[in-house]
Parts: C-alpha cells; structure tokens; sequence
C-alpha cells in the first residue's frame, strides 16, 4: 500500500470515529441474546430452542454493521445479516415503525399459546387496526 493510499485510508477512519454514531439496534449473532431494542440481555442463547419465546428478525439490508451503527458506505464491510429478538411483534413494530399487520401478530401470539410460553394477553380480533397493543 501507497504513503498516500495509506493516509487516505487512515483519513476516512478519523472521520468515522469523529462522528458521533448513534446505534440503531443491538444485534445478536452469537452468544446471549440481547434485546434489540433495549440491549438487556436475555438467558437465552443464539440458535437454542428457548429463542420461539421471543420475536425473531433478520435484518439484511447492509445499513447496519454487526454492532447495530450505521455503516459507512466508504469503507467495505462483508455483508452479514443481524439477528433481532423482541419481546414480541408489537415491540418490534414501535422500534421500527413496520408495517405488521394485525394477523401476523395474532398469528405470532396464537403460536405461543400453542408453545404455553404465551406471557401476553391481546385478545385482538384478525383485521383489527391498532398502533400498539394493550398489554393485560
């Protein structure tokens, strides 16, 4: 590498670490789960059978690096996708402002019932418009 390829290089870094970065989510890849939104970690871990408790996405959309910061597109990052775990759809909703519908997450809570690891009670009809849900 260049003199001059090298402080280029160094340059865009300096940049990078003076920006003040703000983290998007916490993402789990590997060992405990954490809460996307919040960070507390969860007793669970990655890729074990106890992660159907909780509401389960994949982000692939290579905005995010693999700590939940906004990438910097001048810098080349191996494209992997982030794991996101919510207490449920509804919490992933508020955080993301998606687009869920009311039978997908009535869907989500029938399948915890059906798992007896159901720890909210929605009692929403399909095709009902909410924002949120009231939690019992």
């Amino acid at each position: 590498m260049t003199e001059q390829a090298t402080q280029q290089t160094t340059d865009i870094l300096n940049k990078v670490n003076k920006k003040e970065k703000k983290k998007h989510y916490y993402p789990s890849n590997n060992g405990y789960i954490v809460n996307a939104k919040t960070g507390i970690q969860y007793p669970i871990k990655f890729k074990s059978k106890d992660t159907s408790a909780l509401y389960h996405v994949i982000d692939s959309s290579a905005k995010y690096d693999k700590h939940g910061y906004i990438r910097d597109r001048k810098i080349n990052y191996i494209n992997e996708p982030n794991h996101l775990f919510y207490d449920s759809p509804e919490q992933y909703k508020m955080h993301h402002g998606s687009n869920i519908t009311t039978d997908e997450i009535i869907a989500w809570h029938k399948k915890q019932q059906e798992l007896n690891i159901n720890i909210y009670n929605t009692d929403l009809e399909p095709n009902e418009e909410i924002d949120c849900i009231e939690v019992k």
